[in-house]
């Protein structure tokens, strides 16, 4: 009978194994390079009229009081130039982004800034003018404290600017804007008593630019007379600016633009 061969020793065995399981736990350790995510490119960011830092007024400043004696706000008017009550969109720019809304509501020109310091110029399409009558009636629906809206003026392609705005609290400012840096032409006054201050509230927003000659009114009442020597061709717009006071909502009703005649225009002499 045939003895049976002898059994192999245990680790003979458990060699072959160890091997294996040693080359299986390098693989999992062998580094694995990450893959290289590329890049989304950013969104195009909207564009707005953000609030800049307001320059206080000087004693250099041009406001010296006109020569001219104060007139009713309407008074001699010329040719009609435009007018609209926003029954369509007639040229204005409408549309929402980041920064706000400006859309035709209820009979007029909304403008919505929803957040804190931020601010919409609208443009008219009314025509380039020197000396004008310009005349809006604005709804303040929801604002607060240092709210603003108004009219733009002389406005140039490049953004330069007159701007007349009264505070949702009853206040009045003048400012010249140009190359981006708004300087005040008036200290800002706090209380105006013709202004209608809070929400809902409806005013009135006038003014006379006749050569270097200014005239503000609110409600038919003359605020402010004064001269300035701003380029004196310019076109028309609407501002609305949220401030630090958060959401605001105004709509503009409508807006007229008169011509005033060459008899309401100071004229100078020549020493020749």
């Amino acid at each position: 009978m045939l003895a049976n061969p002898p059994l192999p020793s245990m680790p003979k065995l458990l060699a072959p194994v160890v091997l294996v399981l040693t080359l299986l736990f390098s693989a999992c350790l062998a580094p694995t390079p990450m893959p290289t995510a590329t890049p989304s490119p950013l969104p195009p960011t909207p564009t707005a009229t953000i609030p800049f830092p307001t320059i206080p007024p000087t004693a250099t400043e041009g406001l010296a009081r006109t020569a001219s004696p104060p007139v009713p706000a309407l008074e001699g008017t010329g040719d009609l130039l435009y007018q609209t009550e926003f029954a369509d969109a007639e040229g204005w720019a409408l549309g929402r982004d980041a920064f706000g809304v400006v859309s035709l509501l209820d009979g007029g020109l909304s403008i919505v800034l929803p957040q804190p310091n931020g601010s919409r110029v609208s443009r008219s399409p009314a025509p380039l003018a020197r000396d004008v009558v310009i005349d809006t009636t604005v709804r303040a629906e929801v604002c607060q404290g240092d709210s603003e809206f108004g009219l733009v003026f002389r406005l140039t392609p490049e953004g330069d600017q007159l701007r007349f705005t009264i505070t949702c609290d009853g206040g009045l400012r003048l400012r010249r804007v140009t190359s981006g840096i708004a300087r005040a032409l008036i200290p800002f006054r706090q209380t105006e008593p013709a202004v209608i201050a809070g929400a809902p509230a409806e005013n009135r927003l006038t003014v006379r630019a006749s050569g270097d000659e200014l005239f503000l009114y609110v409600n038919q009442v003359l605020v402010l007379q004064a001269a300035d020597t701003f380029p004196l061709v310019g076109g028309v717009g609407l501002v609305a600016a949220s401030g630090v006071s958060g959401q605001t909502t105004v709509l503009f009703q409508d807006l007229s633009v008169w011509a005033l005649p060459a008899s309401d225009v100071p004229t100078q002499t020549s020493d020749d």
